[in-house]
């Protein structure tokens, strides 16, 4: 569409200058011709003018488009982005939630083993080495159990710290959007 505007706009720029010299080389007595000369001449810059001010209006429209371009771009990067953090902090929620049910649990072995530590005590008809070996399974579950919240820990840390580093590259996007879109 824009190159079709230059060449029309060339067109009756060279329209316009052949008319303007045919005046000039025109004789002077043709008074009647002259007068229609000069309607057409007007004609003719009236249509390049608005033209001109056709391809203004064009450009202009092309720059508000790449705008919208631009932000229709920012607002999809930002609620990818958005839908990413909520995915991290749903992963966030369900390790918390795990690492409360370990904690828990271990706080269970720990009840268990002084409870059955006491029942030997106190019942010597307890074989020791049945004692021993459950207390042993006890103490597997519990390092089992201890390397498992370790590794949840850290997990955890590791997603905190994304969510924060994802956080912080969506605000220059979010004022972008903010200082670009008209309310």
């Amino acid at each position: 569409m824009n190159g079709h505007l230059r060449r029309l706009s060339l067109t009756l720029f060279l329209a316009i200058c052949a008319l303007a010299s045919s005046l000039v080389f025109a004789p002077v007595y043709a008074s009647a011709a002259d007068s229609e000369l000069a309607t057409e001449i007007a004609r003719l810059t009236d249509a390049v003018n608005r033209l001109a001010d056709l391809q203004k209006e064009k450009a202009t429209d092309n720059r508000q488009d790449d705008k919208l371009r631009r932000l229709n771009l920012a607002i999809a990067y930002l609620d990818y982005r958005s839908k990413r953090i909520e995915s991290l902090e749903r992963e966030v929620s369900s390790n918390r939630t795990t690492t409360e049910r370990l904690e828990l649990f271990l706080q269970q072995i720990d009840h268990r083993g002084t409870r059955l530590e006491e029942e030997a005590r106190n019942n010597p008809q307890m074989s020791k080495q049945e004692t021993a070996q459950e207390l042993k399974s006890l103490g597997d579950q519990k390092k089992m159990i201890s390397a498992r919240l370790e590794s949840l820990d850290g997990k955890l840390i590791q997603l905190e710290n994304e969510i924060i580093e994802l956080k912080s590259q969506l605000a220059p996007t979010e004022r972008y959007i903010q200082t670009n879109l008209d309310f």
